[in-house]
């Protein structure tokens, strides 16, 4: 399995978990790493593939299964790494990763009932408000320290990754009484000023 993120500093980071069984045929599955990619073509993605499973000493001719998401240069049928491999190891069958799927799904899903879709919503132009604004993310920190609590930004939302949503609602639910303040305080404290703030 493989797959590949923007990390935090904005670069292409690429994940490796090899599943293999032993004699007795039990399955393992193993975090191989991260390695940075110079590129995300299915050329380049391949040959970074190829490359790590040398430097581990593992015969790419004993591959007999491949797990990607649904990414053209994952697997693309013309010049996907999925493509390149069957090409190298016809036996390498390649799945759909079911992670990847599920989460297609939901998403779909959560656009498709209309309370979900205005609850996330609600949920982004929320996060767009307070953590946009360095000032009203300052206000909002200050409500969390007066009420005696460690301060916690907002998270945002993100199609890719369903357990991005779980983190919005479990920050949006442990300070929904702080979030609700800092409004409050925007709206008519001495902060309401911050109502017209352009980030």
């Amino acid at each position: 399995m493989m797959d590949e993120s923007v990390d935090i500093s904005r670069h292409e980071q690429v994940s490796l978990v090899i599943r293999y069984t032993d004699d007795q045929f039990h399955v393992y599955e193993r975090f191989i790493g991260f390695q940075r990619a110079s590129s995300t073509t299915g050329e380049a993605l391949f040959k970074l593939l190829v490359t790590w499973l040398k430097q581990l000493d593992l015969d790419i001719n004993n591959i007999v299964g491949q797990c990607f998401d649904g990414a053209s240069a994952m697997r693309g049928i013309y010049k996907g790494v999925s493509t390149r491999l069957l090409q190298i190891v016809p036996t390498a069958l390649y799945v759909h990763c079911n992670g990847h799927i599920l989460n297609l799904c939901l998403v779909d899903l959560s656009q498709a009932v209309v309370p979900i879709r205005n609850n996330f919503g609600i949920i982004t132009s929320l996060y767009n408000f307070i953590e946009v604004s360095a000032k009203r993310h300052k206000v909002f920190e200050d409500v969390q320290k007066e009420a005696g609590l460690v301060s916690v930004s907002l998270k945002a939302l993100c199609d890719t990754r369903w357990s991005c949503r779980f983190e919005s609602l479990k920050v949006i639910s442990r300070r929904y009484t702080e979030i609700v303040t800092t409004l409050q305080e925007i709206q008519v404290g001495d902060a309401f000023m911050l109502l017209r703030e352009r980030p």
